[in-house]
């Protein structure tokens, strides 16, 4: 993998969080002494272990798992302690949530920026900085459903991302049951986390994706109650 001056044809849209943001959806900031917001810095600890890691999706069987509340988390946590930025990326589309929860409107939709990019051999990408935090957000826009004509759209803007000098991508995907997306981004990751709900998630759902997506990248599974 080539890489290019750090953070070269990367604009930035600053985004300070408001306060009144639900502290259970984003405890490694807003509980940050908590077991949950600890178990998230163990779970950073866990998925770093991996030589080399520097992109991981995060997935779960079946759609309302717990995936963004992760990925989110998780890409704080592993923020807190990298010398480089961390990038969220938001492929989860129709079901897009991380500028809702975090509320702000993307300076540009990333489905539209890679549309816009796609036959582009340079191409600019337009993120949120969000303020305070060592962390990079590219997200879907909150304002209508968004489907992917093709995952080679996210998969060329995940592999030129790759380049610009991140020290880890947390790329909040979509389910993997009854698609393929999660098959097709895992061929660009180095690593795979499978989100599971306590109570919820059914045993022969979870043996029937991780079937799926095959045990050379999963790199383990967390339970969210």
């Amino acid at each position: 993998m080539t890489t290019t001056t750090p953070f070269q044809n990367l604009n930035f849209a600053d985004h300070e969080l408001p306060n009144g943001i639900d502290s259970e959806k984003i405890v490694v900031r807003n509980l940050s002494e908590s077991k949950r917001a600890a178990s998230f810095r163990i779970l950073r600890h866990k998925v770093t272990q991996k030589d080399g890691l520097q992109s991981l999706l995060v997935t779960s069987p079946t759609q309302s798992c717990g995936k963004s509340f992760v990925a989110l988390n998780l890409a704080l946590a592993l923020s807190e302690q990298s010398k480089r930025p961390t990038l969220l990326m938001e492929a989860n589309a129709p079901h897009q949530s991380l500028a809702s929860l975090l509320r702000f409107e993307p300076p540009e939709c990333l489905l539209e920026q890679c549309n816009k990019n796609k036959n582009t051999t340079s191409p600019e990408w337009n993120l949120v900085d969000l303020k305070g935090f060592n962390l990079h957000i590219a997200a879907l826009s909150v304002n209508q459903k968004h489907y992917w004509p093709t995952m080679d759209l996210f998969t060329s803007a995940l592999d030129d991302l790759k380049t610009k000098g991140y020290e880890h991508i947390v790329i909040d995907g979509g389910q993997v049951l009854n698609s393929a997306n999660a098959n097709l981004i895992q061929e660009h990751v180095d690593g795979v986390l499978m989100v599971v709900k306590a109570k919820s998630s059914k045993e022969s759902d979870i043996i029937e994706a991780a079937k799926q997506l095959g045990d050379e990248k999963i790199l383990g599974s967390t339970l969210v109650d």
